[in-house]
């Protein structure tokens, strides 16, 4: 039975795993999105109705091939391999074998997709401390010229599959390729046995990096970092432990020390998700050996390229407090984004990705980017602070 399966109260469905897997589809998933609103409840629904719809699109997949409609069939494909995904959201067993067959499908699904897929789209195996990294390398069309690269490093409870859009991905739109990460303690990467620690992150971020710079279509002098949730946390950890990397950018952010909202305050899902990230069960020794050590204290005056923080004023798992404090110690060029009455998600500003790749084609290109402070109200309006 899965750990936990039992909780009831409601679920985040517009955040997390599943969000994620809209955000990816777009908007060819609203129905599927309303239906799953209305029929998880608790959190043993979440398994039960993915799957249904999983299956579903598995088998409209495979029909869409028979008739030799490749498109279709590649974007049911796409949405099968992100149900199964979302699917093994709730299981947080050691070594379950329920999680490993889910695992396994979502990859098989996605392989499927990969074979369709209009553009190049390679696997990516990165060996790290005896055990492996799984990313997937997102191409644009090819060009002569060496490609620059963002490193996309998902959130507690997002996976790599989800990094980049099925259609008009804002980053490949520009050129630029995506190396999507599951790093320690997240999705393929957890699931095939390398947990998260307090400090390994920081060192997967150099093998990363040593990885990308032995390909050949990569250029890399130009290659940039993105987190999201708490990808944030570990993505300015990364750049402070690793200066070949020439920007960031985070959002939906994840700053407090010891992250004790998102540990204590919130659903209580996310600290048992996290302890089961670290193969840490015991709330003592989960806290000593690691959510003790979470801090970017110290970090912040090691970053000297440009870096971008998009933040909700009401952020419920991260006070902004400790995001301005963060900011104002960052050593190079910086900009803060603050969205009034928005909390974690910052759900109704869709223009965020658009900003965050902007960002990053600057970065690349070395166009001229100056310290500024904003804060977007409600109303749309950008006050400069």
């Amino acid at each position: 039975m899965d750990r936990f399966a039992g909780l009831l109260g409601p679920v985040p469905l517009t955040s997390g795993a599943l969000s994620g897997t809209y955000e990816a589809v777009g908007r060819d998933i609203s129905v599927e999105a309303d239906i799953l609103n209305a029929k998880v409840k608790k959190f043993a629904d979440i398994k039960r109705e993915t799957l249904k719809i999983a299956r579903s699109r598995e088998s409209a997949a495979r029909a869409a091939e028979k008739a030799n409609h490749p498109v279709t069939a590649r974007e049911h494909f796409f949405v099968a391999s992100l149900m199964h995904g979302s699917a093994r959201w709730p299981i947080w067993e050691e070594n379950s074998e329920e999680m490993i067959q889910l695992d396994d499908k979502m990859v098989e699904l996605y392989d499927e997709y990969i074979a369709r897929a209009p553009y190049r789209i390679d696997r990516v195996e990165i060996p790290f401390e005896g055990k492996t990294i799984h990313g997937l390398l997102h191409l644009p069309p090819a060009s002569n010229d060496k490609i620059p690269c963002l490193v996309a490093v998902p959130g507690m409870d997002t996976f790599k599959e989800q990094a980049v859009s099925m259609y008009g991905d804002k980053v490949l739109q520009r050129g630029i390729a995506v190396l999507a990460l599951d790093g320690p303690g997240q999705g393929e990467t957890c699931v095939k046995g390398l947990k998260v620690t307090a400090d390994n992150y920081d060192r997967a971020g150099r093998v990363v990096m040593d990885y990308l710079k032995t390909r050949e279509e990569i250029d890399g002098e130009k290659v940039a970092l993105r987190g999201r949730s708490f990808g944030s946390y570990w993505c300015p950890r990364i750049i402070a432990n690793d200066d070949r990397y020439i920007a960031g950018a985070v959002q939906a952010v994840c700053h407090e020390p010891e992250m004790r909202s998102l540990f204590e305050s919130a659903k209580p899902t996310f600290k048992l998700r996290q302890m089961w990230m670290t193969g840490i069960y015991d709330e003592d020794e989960f806290y000593e050996k690691y959510a003790s050590k979470l801090t970017l204290r110290g970090v912040g005056e090691r970053i000297r390229c440009p870096f971008l923080i998009l933040a909700g004023e009401d952020d419920e798992l991260s006070p902004i407090e400790y995001t301005y404090e963060f900011y104002s110690t960052l050593a190079g060029p910086k900009k803060l984004m603050v969205f009034e009455d928005e909390g974690h998600g910052i759900n109704k500003h869709p223009n965020n990705t658009n900003v965050i790749a902007d960002f990053v084609q600057d970065a690349i290109e070395k166009a001229p980017i100056s310290s500024e402070h904003l804060f977007i109200e409600s109303s749309g309006t950008i006050v400069n602070r």
